[in-house]
């Protein structure tokens, strides 16, 4: 409703334009918007072309470096050509060196044998291992090559009972292999460790529960169904005799295959599911497709070829699969989804054009499909060549589920004048849209009416008419907007629209949302005498051009009235943010998102009423560091205190380590992996108390530079004294630093062999002193009668109280100078001071790693409270040995100290090298992770390609 009362009926979304019969003819839903249908584009086929035929098929494979392979036009030897060269070269049988060369190099790879002349091979494909299987007709069985160790291929002979002739061979996404027999109607599964497999699943007991669930209960790697490993006979193969001439497989990601056959009845391409258990689904290719029939009246197709995507598992199988057409010339893409034996299929109407494929091979590998285009294999990639429907026309609003089920726009009064119609959409320049226009005070009037031609729609200028509503549409600005179109002479209660899209063929309307605006707002009405509306026809104008002014004044009050919603971080546009953070004083981050600039402003007065705390310094930083900001940020314990468990708080999010809560324990415990001696960490602890005095003490001193130097002599000659023996009772522990060697030795016994803290204070910490003393014992002679002080060693007052210079014998005097060295003097030292300890992942580079930290570092200057003193730190991980807290912030896995090499830029004694191949491959020996036995290899081998 606008602020004249005139409301408006909406469409937008898939149900209001297509309603429940679908789109109209010559229509889809697509992207959001309604538009001309899609077609495919058929390429034509030159007359004198001749059309591939099914012996030209030669088997394919890509390993995971690159390399191709495959069968040569004589069908007797393999091919391969490197991912980097050009030239193919020969990889199996290898070729003998030339004559006169002199002896082969010493170490090279096996050679096989002189293969057999009469060997011919059918089928191709490089397993998820890195074999290489080769099908082969006489004698019936598999050549399979190991890739990664190289020598000579094994040949696995099928039977003479069991008739075998491949076709085609697909990797299977468990390392092992589909094989296709077309002249046996046969489909054999292949395992990884080349072994035939039953299509019925091993009967056995009931699994047990798993060792490793979710916290919530689930299972997520689910182990499959074993399969029974059996004599190769005619039994162990999947019949598929109900496929009408197959001709391709390949292997979906759940580890099924898909067969390529013929539709019997509509003489069209057919597929056809098998799972590992030989349960069979076939999929025509027919009217339930979109467009209808499209690949129902193509011939037969040719090849086909499953690549996997995101998301693609056994459980829910996604991914595009491409059938070559008949003529070689092109691909058609089918969008698979589902579980794989209720699979859903969408067609692609995009262009795939094949040139010089000849039809020898189709293969998907690397999440791309390649096709054989004279020896070098190309990625088929869709050609941006749109084709629409060149009309449509649309029935609004759309019709309801049942038969004959009129609906209409309801203006809730009699006479309703319908007012303006506005179109969200991107009309260009070659492309139209019509709007007609029928209006009655009943639903049964309207379809005996003719429809009304109503004015083309125009581009309006300034954007919707609701206020401060962003266009929807992506389309370019100077076709993309919102279309007004004022009704002419649309009366009646009750509304229909009929809309009629055209395009040139290459161009298409799309219609993202529709307002139809009623009834309207009359000024002739509302504002003039009524002598201007004695004459019908003139008051009919007259109404109509003062609607183009209450259009443009209601817009603005609309404005002025909805301001509101300039003030609302929810509602205000994206260009006003800037302004409304200056009501605020702020100045907004040119490297925040819209999503960041929006939660900073709704959060703002929380931000600033916490400004110069630790929460508001950790939320600070936050916002300036992690690219997605935590809704619970405000709403939560952001501080990251240790021990707090909270839901605002990320894994190795930011820590403020304060040293005044970290004087008892060193910075390591709080996440500070540079402080690894911080207060309170010493040796072996001293079982003593100053209740024992300080004989103790002494002793101690006396036994450590006993233990340094070894003998007295050495004692005097460091210090330039004159003890007579180390076990001297005046060699005694002073309170405080002493000048010379004497000095040094003193302070490296009070961190190594005293066992407390002792921390001793210089000559600006004397009115420390003082005040505590103060403190403690409120008046002078409080202090006199506890330190056992009389007559001229009484102090008169605090401030004539001096450092020790002796350590005292005991008594409360030795209590409260222990007190002051172990407790005071470090909880002074550490007070108003921080660190601010930043994460970084371990696979940031140094140079991201120091912008980060300087980005942190200015911000926590600005934040800090005016009278302490920061400092900012990186730290990778809060798992240390020896200081190990098990819960949100732990992480198993590779350390984290150590990140990938980066040529140029990484730290050769930090980083490990990325790539972790051969330790993965399984089904082959290892080195470094296998025993390896030594095998004396053959000399004067040829070397080959590998």
């Amino acid at each position: 409703m606008d602020v004249n009362g005139t409301r408006f009926h909406l469409l937008l979304g898939r149900d209001d334009w297509v309603g429940a019969h679908g789109p109209a003819a010559g229509s889809e839903w697509a992207d959001g918007s309604l538009a001309l249908l899609r077609l495919p584009i058929v390429f034509p086929a030159r007359r004198a072309e001749a059309p591939p035929a099914q012996d030209d098929r030669r088997g394919a494979g890509r390993d995971r470096f690159g390399h191709w392979y495959w069968i040569g036009p004589d069908r007797r030897t393999i091919l391969a050509r490197s991912h980097h060269d050009r030239r193919a070269v020969r990889f199996w049988p290898p070729e003998a060196p030339p004559p006169g060369q002199g002896r082969a190099p010493e170490f090279a790879p096996a050679a096989a044998p002189p293969a057999p002349a009469t060997v011919e091979l059918r089928g191709l494909a490089v397993t998820r291992d890195h074999y290489l299987v080769a099908g082969t007709l006489d004698p019936a069985g598999l050549l399979v090559f190991d890739l990664t160790a190289g020598g000579p291929p094994v040949a696995l002979r099928w039977p003479d009972g069991a008739a075998f002739a491949p076709w085609e061979i697909a990797a299977a996404p468990d390392g092992g292999a589909w094989v296709l027999d077309r002249a046996n109607r046969r489909l054999w599964a292949i395992d990884r460790f080349f072994r035939v497999r039953a299509p019925a699943p091993l009967a056995g007991p009931a699994p047990g529960a798993p060792d490793f669930v979710s916290a919530a209960g689930r299972v997520h790697c689910a182990p499959p169904a074993a399969h029974a490993v059996v004599p190769i006979t005619t039994d162990a193969a999947i019949d598929v005799r109900a496929v009408d001439d197959p001709v391709a497989v390949d292997a979906l990601c759940d580890g099924s295959a898909i067969v390529l056959g013929r539709d019997a009845l509509l003489g069209g391409p057919m597929l056809h599911h098998f799972s590992a258990e030989g349960v069979h689904t076939p999929y025509p290719l027919g009217a339930e497709l979109s467009p209808p029939g499209v690949l129902a009246e193509l011939p037969h197709a040719h090849d086909l070829a499953f690549v996997a995507g995101e998301g693609c598992s056994r459980h829910d199988v996604r991914g595009t699969l491409y059938l070559v057409s008949a003529d070689g010339n092109q691909s058609f893409a089918l969008a698979v989804d589902g579980p794989a034996d209720a699979l859903r299929l969408a067609f692609d109407p995009s262009f795939y054009p094949m040139r010089r494929f000849g039809g020898r091979a189709l293969v998907a590998a690397g999440g791309e499909a390649w096709y054989d285009s004279g020896d070098r294999f190309v990625s088929l990639l869709s050609y941006p060549r749109p084709n629409y429907r060149r009309e449509a026309v649309l029935r609004l609003p759309a019709r309801g589920a049942g038969v004959g089920d009129e609906r209409a726009f309801d203006g809730r009064e009699p006479g309703c004048v319908w007012h303006r119609l506005f179109l969200d959409a991107c009309i260009p320049p070659e492309a139209s849209v019509t709007v007609d226009s029928r209006a009655a005070d009943s639903v049964a009037e309207l379809a005996a009416l003719p429809w009304q031609e109503e004015p083309a729609p125009y581009l309006r200028s300034h954007g919707p008419e609701l206020p401060f509503r962003e266009p929807p549409a992506a389309e370019p600005a100077e076709h993309a907007g919102t279309w007004e179109l004022l009704f002419q002479a649309a009366r009646g209660r009750y509304l229909q629209l009929r809309l009629t899209l055209r395009g040139n063929g290459r161009t298409t309307p799309r219609l993202h949302g529709l307002r139809v605006y009623y009834p309207r707002f009359s000024y002739l009405a509302r504002y003039l005498p009524a002598v201007w509306r004695e004459d019908p026809a003139s008051a009919s104008f007259l109404d109509r051009f003062l609607a183009n002014v209450e259009g443009t004044f209601t817009e603005v009050e609309g404005r002025i009235a909805g301001a509101q919603a300039l003030f609302d971080t929810g509602t205000v546009p994206a260009e006003f943010l800037e302004w409304l953070a200056g009501w605020l004083g702020a100045t907004l981050d040119a490297a925040w998102d819209e999503r960041k600039r929006r939660f900073f402003l709704a959060n703002a007065l929380a931000m600033y009423a916490s400004r110069g705390t630790r929460e508001g310094l950790v939320r600070a930083l936050r916002l300036a560091l992690e690219e997605r900001v935590d809704p619970h940020l405000f709403g939560g314990c952001a501080c990251g205190r240790e021990g707090e468990e909270s839901a605002a708080r990320p894994r190795f999010g930011v820590r403020v380590v304060e040293r005044f809560l970290a004087r008892a324990a060193p910075g390591v415990a709080y996440g500070d992996v540079s402080d690894l001696a911080g207060p309170g960490t010493t040796t072996a602890a001293l079982p003593w108390s100053p209740a024992q005095g300080a004989d103790p003490l002494h002793a101690r001193w006396r036994a450590w530079l006993a233990g340094r130097y070894g003998s007295v002599e050495a004692l005097n000659q460091a210090w330039g004294t004159s003890f007579p023996s180390l076990d001297s009772r005046s060699i005694r522990l002073a309170a405080t630093l002493r000048p010379g060697g004497q000095g040094d030795d003193w302070s490296r016994f009070l961190r190594e062999g005293l066992g407390f803290t002792y921390r001793p204070p210089d000559a600006a910490e004397l009115p420390l002193w003082r005040d505590f003393l103060a403190g403690r014992h409120r008046t002078p002679e409080a202090l006199n009668q506890a330190w056992g002080r009389t007559g001229t060693s009484a102090y008169g007052s605090f401030d004539a109280v001096p450092f020790p210079t002796e350590l005292p014998a005991g008594g409360n005097e030795l209590g409260d100078w222990i007190a002051f060295v172990s407790v005071v003097v470090p909880m002074h030292r550490a007070a108003h001071r921080f660190t601010v300890l930043v994460p970084v992942a371990p696979g940031d580079g140094v140079e991201a790693q120091r912008r980060r930290r300087d980005l942190a570092q200015r911000i926590a200057l600005l934040e800090k409270p005016a009278h302490t003193v920061v400092e900012t730190r990186l730290y990778w991980a809060a798992l240390r040995v020896g200081e190990a807290r098990l819960g949100t912030d732990t992480l198993l896995g590779q350390g984290s100290r150590f990140t990938a090499l980066e040529l140029g830029r990484g730290e050769l004694a930090a980083g490990h090298l990325a790539w972790t191949e051969p330790w993965n491959v399984r089904g082959r020996t290892v080195v470094g992770r296998d025993p390896v036995a030594v095998r004396p290899q053959p000399r004067g081998t040829p070397a080959r390609w590998t």
